[in-house]
């Protein structure tokens, strides 16, 4: 009879420390997917920042180039102006 309480005691008692040893296997898996989460949202966040900025770049690469282009554009037209004129004087 004593035997079989130790039995019945030790098989309750292997229970609880399955029992615990799955409670913790869960608490380690749910802080495991929160650091992942944490990362994956760190990560978004540099990556959308980095596009802003890439964009802002190209950006201000359009507006110089059109910026260039406008004066070359009005250069052309300032010196058209003096070749109507040196055509007109003659």
């Amino acid at each position: 009879m004593e035997a079989l309480r130790a039995t019945i005691t030790a098989s309750r008692s292997d229970e609880d420390t399955l029992r615990k040893m799955q409670q913790m296997i869960a608490a380690s898996e749910a802080r495991q997917a929160a650091l992942v989460a944490t990362g994956l949202t760190r990560l978004e966040e540099r990556t959308e920042a980095r596009r802003q900025y890439d964009l802002a770049q190209v950006g201000a690469g359009l507006s110089y180039l059109d910026g260039k282009a406008g004066l070359q554009a009005a250069r052309t037209t300032e010196l058209m102006g003096h070749v109507l004129q040196a055509s007109q004087k003659k």
